[in-house]
């Protein structure tokens, strides 16, 4: 077993920019999902985890304008990226 960790907001704010804080959303039903909001602003990003897989998904609570994706790929793919794999940590838990 191996446990992971992730810096969501971290990500995104490489990705965007700007400051984001979790946030509610709107629940898909499908895998596990995570909403961040943007600081001061209107956009909205969609953190789909399913499997091994994450997806990030950006809207705007505003305008109506078609969803982007900004990231998507497996866990270990991410964490080999340059200039994402800080964001990304994991290991086997401790023994008790």
């Amino acid at each position: 077993m191996e446990i992971k960790s992730f810096d969501f907001p971290g990500i995104i704010e490489q990705l965007q920019g700007g400051k984001w804080e979790e946030c509610d959303g709107p629940d898909s039903g499908v895998g596990l999902e995570y909403w961040y909001g943007e600081v001061g602003g209107t956009g909205l990003v969609n953190v789909n985890i399913d499997q091994d897989s994450i997806s990030m998904t950006l809207l705007d609570a505003e305008e109506d304008v078609e969803p982007e994706t900004i990231l998507s790929g497996t866990f270990d793919e991410l964490g080999q990226d340059e200039e994402l794999g800080r964001f990304f940590s994991g290991g086997a838990p401790a023994p008790v």
